[in-house]
């Protein structure tokens, strides 16, 4: 019970110190954004969390891959695989290049929800834009390898050299896209 109330007054506090530096210029701003979103995650307000990114997106404070990062890992903690899949779209939509650590949060997040398919066409884009793959990457399939799915069935999946052995394998196919539409000018909430 104290633990519920202290994660309830921890996420309420940081919208607070969020509210109250709203004035702030750019990049202390995001920051402010991003330590919210995280103290919403650690309470599960992940709708909390989306609407902080739409809100600071609709008053066009400056994100970056930490700012989607953050949002994506609240997501997928939050088992909303598919919102956070959106986030790679709308990362690249806005300008902002994801890098492994986004891929790896949406990798896992769609590993987690069963959703190989999903899982592939990640690898596959990772692949098609020269993302290189990490441990980060090998740890992100741990609930794929956990569910029986083989690697190799992941378009290999894990690096070289990873602890499972497997070799990383050549991919075919056309990019991923998530489908996500947003523009920068638009500002187009995530669902």
């Amino acid at each position: 019970m104290a633990d519920d109330m202290e994660a309830r007054t921890s996420w309420q506090s940081a919208l607070q110190v969020l509210e109250d530096g709203k004035g702030t210029p750019g990049r202390n701003l995001q920051r402010l954004y991003s330590k919210a979103m995280r103290a919403c995650g650690s309470s599960s307000q992940w709708e909390v969390a989306v609407m902080l990114l739409n809100e600071a997106r609709r008053n066009e404070v400056p994100l970056d891959v930490a700012s989607y990062n953050c949002a994506m890992f609240v997501l997928g903690g939050a088992q909303k695989w598919e919102l956070a899949l959106s986030l790679l779209g709308d990362m690249r939509s806005n300008g902002i290049s994801p890098k492994t650590s986004a891929y790896n949060l949406v990798l896992k997040s769609v590993c987690n929800a069963g959703r190989w398919e999903h899982a592939q066409q990640i690898l596959m884009d990772m692949e098609l834009r020269g993302i290189p793959r990490n441990g980060g990457t090998a740890k992100s399939l741990e609930g794929a390898v956990a569910a029986g799915i083989s690697t190799e069935r992941l378009a290999g999946g894990l690096p070289s050299g990873s602890s499972s052995g497997s070799a990383s394998a050549g991919y075919h196919g056309a990019a991923f896209s998530s489908g996500a539409s947003a523009s920068k000018k638009s500002h187009n909430k995530i669902p």
